[in-house]
């Protein structure tokens, strides 16, 4: 499901990747800051939401097909290890991925350090329409401490909603010109219509060569709808993450979502006679990327 994520072989690089977002409790980690370390670079990736469910009626109603989920915020900055404490509180919940002062596990506004805001879920379809996507997270890079960053950013767009809708959902090639970190939202289930014909799921595609697509679920007339493929992240030569593709329409059962990359929305589930409690795609477990020097 994740891939390119680097081993911990470098001395001063900490990578921290969270749980499921469908975690039923938050997960809290301890970290000491080496004694060595003059600075702190903070990369924190909020959560990415779980994909909506398709619509699920008798043969021969149109049906639509489940939104995608949003992505989580991106937020970094970098601080001076001595306006800091020698130890830091990291916490990955279902709605945000926190660096704090303190072990509260409330996280209160007044000991964040830096956090990144978790994507909206997809909707679930009503009726005849695709359900809408959820929106991406609007990232924040510092809140309530009083602790100045030596540099701060919130990369607000790197930032991409769910997708609304059965086709594609492209990655602009213009992130490339505004930064070198972005997420994606998941892709949206497939939809039915009266005839009937058995919609294909969303996919992620890209323009740009090395970065592969994540495939649809394909409509099926002949029992559950293909599955949507699980989303890529990749750490060199960009920081990108790739949502889940949407679920096909089935005859019988749906087709279920993929699952997000990091801070990616999963995909939404398709269409279907016989619902499926679990055809969603799960969204991104939140990450955070720690670099001393």
């Amino acid at each position: 499901m994740f891939y390119n994520i680097p081993n911990n072989r470098d001395d001063n690089l900490f990578i921290f990747p969270g749980n499921s977002t469908t975690s039923a409790s938050a997960e809290y980690i301890a970290w000491t800051i080496p004694s060595s370390a003059s600075y702190i670079s903070m990369i924190v990736i909020g959560p990415g939401g779980n994909g909506g469910l398709g619509r699920a009626d008798v043969i021969g109603t149109t049906k639509g097909g489940g939104g995608g989920g949003g992505s989580g915020g991106i937020s970094k900055a970098i601080f001076r290890t001595r306006v800091l404490p020698s130890t830091l509180h990291l916490s990955f919940e279902s709605n945000r991925t926190t660096i704090s002062l303190e072990p509260v596990d409330t996280n209160p506004a007044n000991v964040r350090i830096i956090y990144a805001n978790g994507g909206s879920t997809g909707s679930t379809a009503t009726g005849a329409a695709v359900a809408a996507g959820g929106s991406g997270a609007s990232p924040a890079s510092t809140s309530g401490t009083g602790l100045p960053p030596f540099i701060t950013s919130a990369l607000s767009f790197s930032v991409f909603g769910g997708q609304a809708g059965g086709g594609s959902a492209g990655i602009s090639p213009g992130f490339m010109l505004t930064g070198t970190y972005c997420l994606h939202g998941g892709a949206a289930g497939g939809s039915t219509t009266v005839a009937p014909a058995y919609g294909n799921g969303g996919n992620i595609v890209s323009s740009v060569d090395f970065f592969p697509s994540v495939a649809v679920g394909t409509g099926s007339a002949g029992g559950r709808g293909g599955d949507g493929g699980h989303g890529t992240w990749f750490w060199k030569p960009y920081l990108l993450g790739l949502g889940g593709g949407g679920g096909g329409a089935g005859a019988t059962l749906p087709g279920r979502g993929g699952n997000g990359a990091y801070g990616c929305g999963g995909g939404g589930g398709g269409s279907c006679v016989t619902s499926d409690p679990e055809a969603y795609g799960r969204g991104g477990p939140g990450l955070i990327i720690l670099k001393c020097f």
